[in-house]
């Protein structure tokens, strides 16, 4: 049987249509989780310590990029011509790039702290506090979307 391609697309309609049902169910279950730990990260005061300010963080920017799938998924099924004009075009670029990096770094970090946690417990304490916390993800933010 002949694999046909959907109108523009770079990809026939065999691998489209599984490819389209795994991005909607990661899009439903990212956009859910990811709003659910921030909303439950930012209404606890328990809640807020620096790790799971981290994760609030890097939920944020997952965030993101689960919200511009849709435009990806667009991409897939109809790749010419791209009818958003350029300033979409760099701002999708921009936003997928940018957030990811966002991402890694958060992992990155949060790494470091767990890493000084159990390395160095009484020092990691004692330079692990809320005041820096906001300090370093400034600095990781202005750093990914550089």
């Amino acid at each position: 049987m002949e694999d046909h391609h959907c109108g523009d697309s770079l990809f026939p309609t065999s691998t489209l249509i599984p490819v389209t049902t795994i991005c909607i169910l990661l899009f439903v279950v990212g956009i859910t989780g990811n709003t659910m730990t921030i909303l439950i990260i930012q209404r606890f005061k328990d809640m807020k310590t620096t790790t799971n300010l981290y994760l609030s963080s890097m939920a944020v920017s997952d965030l993101v990029i689960f919200l511009s799938l849709p435009l990806d998924l667009y991409c897939l099924w109809k790749y010419v011509p791209w009818v958003f004009g350029e300033l979409v075009c760099r701002l999708s670029h921009y936003i997928n790039e940018g957030y990811t990096n966002a991402t890694i770094l958060h992992i990155t970090v949060l790494s470091m702290e767990c890493y000084l946690a159990i390395c160095f417990p009484f020092k990691a304490k004692a330079a692990i506090t809320k005041r820096r916390f906001k300090y370093v993800i400034l600095t990781l933010w202005g750093i990914a979307l550089h």
